[in-house]
């Protein structure tokens, strides 16, 4: 089964969770992203990040239609967290992978139409392993000026530009996918 990933940069190339525009268009996007796959698979700091708010906000009625949306995408679809020191999460739905390696990735493939979420070296590792089909880079205009830059170590090779897609906020999804 195919593989996604999404990740969230800056035109100044850095990953940061706060330098998005998080406006109802982009929450559309992403809860219709989520929507078309089986499975999400997290490393631990976007697991944090995600698990101190979208469990809540799916059933959080003071928030917009798009915000709530978005929290029933993310907290009603399985999850997979690449963690070492992870021992158990409280949220339903959750399953902990303790060693990320190309055996374990090629089974997560297997399970269905997964979509790897934030986390830039489980990306990396992925496309590494050749089993990385598509990759969304949603780039929003917001100069990032610090935190990861998810490609230092070299970009995933075998991916051809497929198509871009631009909200009225500027952000723009460049969608890649595998040559061949």
């Amino acid at each position: 089964m195919p593989v996604t990933a999404q990740l969230n940069t800056t035109p100044d190339g850095f990953c940061r969770h706060d330098a998005v525009v998080a406006d109802d268009e982009f929450m559309h996007f992403a809860a219709d992203l989520i929507d078309a796959h089986d499975r999400v698979v997290l490393g631990r700091t976007t697991y944090d990040l995600f698990v101190a708010h979208w469990p809540a906000a799916a059933r959080d009625s003071s928030l917009s239609e798009a915000e709530q949306r978005l929290g029933r995408a993310i907290d009603q679809t399985p999850r997979t967290i690449v963690s070492h020191g992870m021992i158990g999460s409280d949220w339903q739905g959750t399953e902990i992978l303790d060693a990320l390696n190309a055996d374990s990735a090629a089974e997560l493939a297997e399970r269905g139409k997964a979509l790897i979420l934030g986390s830039p070296s489980i990306i990396a590792q992925f496309a590494d392993w050749g089993l990385l089909d598509e990759l969304r880079l949603t780039v929003h205009p917001v100069m990032g000026e610090h935190g990861v830059r998810p490609f230092e170590r070299g970009q995933p090779q075998g991916l051809i530009a497929a198509g871009e897609h631009r909200l009225a906020s500027g952000v723009t999804d460049f969608r890649f996918i595998r040559d061949g």
